[in-house]
């Protein structure tokens, strides 16, 4: 082992003193994470199958390091500060089959030593160096590879040049980032024909079609979405981003941490209820605006959505969700599926709009006191109700 002031190589693989080592059934594991490895001169034995070296100094991966590991099938290495992998650094580790190493100062991926990885599922290198989405010719040999995860905050740009090493990969998962994507090339997602589930953590500056594009290139068999991270107020109002996803067969759609306004939430309701999606997750969402939201009329037997489930998108000990329906809705209209739904209107716990002009100022009424409004937002509400009727 060479230790060079703040460099360090690993050249023998050893277990310090804070690591932990375990043995199931199953699994021999052993634990080096966040110890400031490497230490205490104790060498690794060759049946070890998952090894944590996350979170320590390592900066360079030498061919030598794993080659006593044959067995391993894990292997974390996230959170390090890994510039260079040597070419034959796997060349022993054929059983390998999850490899993270996200969060790394790693700056070429094409240069990445894939050849021998021929069992790996799952690979992460999200949040590295590198400000171009070449994967190059070796991810092509990665033809068992199920899950994965890239990008980070400095790319801006995606081509099918860059995607198409992965054109005949099962691929079944991909997490992808971007900083603000200056360019998009129509069809570059397509080449990921057999995808189940995509998630784009993506920015997109002032260009709202670039994100209408991928919309448009996400693969037929993904039947789950996940939109992470991401500012729709900023691409301007009454742009509908979400329109390509009616044509999909997106079964289930998650919406994490984004910031939204009025337009777009009701843009990404009516593309919800005029497609095939069945679950939409909604979760840490910052509402710019009062909850006015023109949502399309759809007939109930039209509407596939089975599962709807909200999270931190409103404080609920300050802030309240209202649906405004401008018709009555009939109780033997709604389906049974919507068993919750059926029993809320047999018990009257919703406020109609009355057509008598006359009863309108009671309605304000009982409203106030069911909310318990101060006047201003009273008449912030009602204005909006004048408004749509």
């Amino acid at each position: 082992m060479a230790l060079l002031g703040a460099i360090v190589v690993l050249t023998y693989l050893f277990t310090p003193a804070g690591c932990v080592t375990s043995k199931t059934m199953e699994t021999f594991l052993v634990n080096c994470s966040g110890i400031g490895y490497p230490l205490v001169p104790c060498i690794l034995g060759s049946d070890i199958e998952q090894l944590d070296l996350s979170h320590n100094n390592i900066k360079i991966i030498q061919q030598q390091n794993f080659q006593s590991l044959t067995k391993l099938k894990i292997l974390f290495l996230q959170f390090n500060q890994i510039s260079e992998i040597e070419p034959e650094s796997f060349a022993k580790n054929r059983e390998l089959q999850y490899l993270d190493l996200s969060n790394n100062f790693l700056r070429v991926i094409s240069a990445l030593p894939f050849n021998h990885l021929q069992s790996l599922t799952h690979l992460d290198i999200t949040n590295n160096r590198f400000k171009t989405a070449n994967l190059g010719a070796k991810i092509s040999k990665l033809q068992k590879l199920h899950t994965l995860r890239f990008g980070n905050t400095w790319l801006s740009s995606l081509n099918s040049s860059s995607l198409f090493p992965l054109r005949g990969i099962p691929l079944q998962e991909m997490y992808l980032i971007t900083g603000e994507l200056q360019t998009y090339e129509p069809g570059t997602l397509k080449v990921l024909q057999s995808m189940e589930k995509l998630s784009l953590d993506l920015q997109f500056g002032q260009q709202p079609q670039l994100l209408i594009n991928i919309f448009k290139d996400i693969p037929m068999t993904t039947t789950t979405l996940q939109i992470l991270n991401t500012d729709f107020v900023k691409y301007g109002k009454d742009i509908d981003l979400f329109f390509p996803l009616k044509k999909s067969n997106i079964l289930s759609l998650i919406v994490q941490n984004i910031t939204t306004d009025d337009s777009s939430t009701a843009h990404l309701f009516n593309s919800v209820l005029g497609s095939n999606m069945e679950e939409l997750y909604l979760s840490t969402i910052k509402l710019n605006g009062i909850g006015r939201w023109n949502i399309q009329t759809v007939s109930a037997e039209k509407i596939n959505v089975r599962k709807v489930s909200i999270i931190d998108v409103f404080d609920d000990k300050k802030d309240s969700l209202i649906l405004l329906l401008l018709e009555p809705i009939p109780k033997n209209s709604i389906p049974d599926r919507f068993c919750k739904l059926r029993k809320l209107m047999n018990k009257n716990t919703y406020l109609e709009w009355p057509q008598n002009e006359f009863q309108q100022g009671f309605f304000w009424k009982r409203l106030k006191a069911v909310l318990n409004l101060d006047f201003h937002s009273c008449c912030i509400l009602e204005e909006s109700i004048k408004g749509a009727n």
